[in-house]
């Protein structure tokens, strides 16, 4: 990662950068979230960190939906004797989702730019089944989610890496 003279020599574990970021960011519960102050910690300039980190979070994104759907449909005609876990799990999730409901494709856009932990593009595919989003609204929805999240993290790690600048010597 690191030559011995402690400069960025473009790799990690002989994985290109522009390879670690993407797939970083495809990574459940890390996502972009954590790809784009890896990114700015590397040095990489903010259009590529955003540009990469945004393309990894979305490359997961359809086959996620499709997965939940199939799951779920699979979990409602009780497969598995798992009929019972997803009652107690639609019942626990019945409050947050009619809010959900209220603002349909923008509630989703919304929760997924949050960028907060559990609130990223699996559990936005994840709620987005569950509410019975049509396929065309929930990849809009977590798209734009996704680009607000990256622009919203963007702006947090490189803002705050440059602007404590000051405090080293």
């Amino acid at each position: 990662m690191f030559d011995g003279k402690g400069a960025w020599n473009g790799m990690v574990a002989g994985i290109p950068k522009e390879l670690v970021i993407p797939l970083l960011a495809a990574l459940p519960y890390l996502e972009l979230r954590g790809a784009i102050p890896v990114a700015a910690s590397i040095g990489m300039p903010p259009a590529e960190a955003f540009l990469l980190a945004v393309a990894g979070n979305l490359f997961p994104v359809l086959p996620m939906l499709l997965l939940s759907r199939y799951l779920l449909s699979r979990l409602r005609r009780g497969a598995g004797g798992a009929s019972g876990l997803l009652e107690r799990l639609e019942k626990r999730a019945a409050r947050a989702a009619s809010r959900m409901r209220n603002f349909g494709a923008w509630g989703l856009l919304l929760f997924v730019a949050v960028p907060l932990p559990a609130t990223g593009v699996y559990s936005g595919a994840l709620v987005a089944a569950f509410l019975g989003m049509s396929l065309r609204q929930s990849l809009g929805a977590l798209t734009g989610g996704v680009v607000l999240a990256g622009l919203i993290v963007t702006a947090a790690a490189y803002g705050l890496l440059h602007g404590l600048d000051f405090l080293l010597p």
